[in-house]
């Protein structure tokens, strides 16, 4: 797999967990409001991405938590991986979920 193609799963992966909590639906209400957001010119690292999301989890014993705590894991991951160097600023058409 190329890199182009690697980044485009971790990208649908990171719309997913969008999907989950309805974010990406609001980001298509408020396009321009997004667009404007994501599209700022400042350097992409773990610290950006943190300030913009928080988690609240389901109380202990919810079948929902095992999957919240995946979802945060794997979201950390992310963070990790952008801090990295790893991950570059892709354009994403929120509207039709290209790359």
């Amino acid at each position: 797999m190329n890199t182009s193609g690697a980044l485009a799963i971790i990208i649908r992966q990171f719309m997913d967990g969008l999907k989950l909590q309805g974010v990406l639906d609001i980001m298509r209400l408020h396009q321009q409001e997004a667009t404007q957001f994501l599209g700022e010119a400042i350097a992409l690292t773990a610290e950006v991405v943190n300030n913009f999301y928080s988690f609240s989890f389901s109380d202990k014993g919810d079948p929902n938590q095992e999957t919240e705590e995946a979802i945060e894991y794997n979201f950390r991951r992310f963070r990790c991986q952008v801090e990295k160097g790893r991950i570059s600023s892709t354009v994403i058409n929120i509207s039709t979920e290209t790359v």
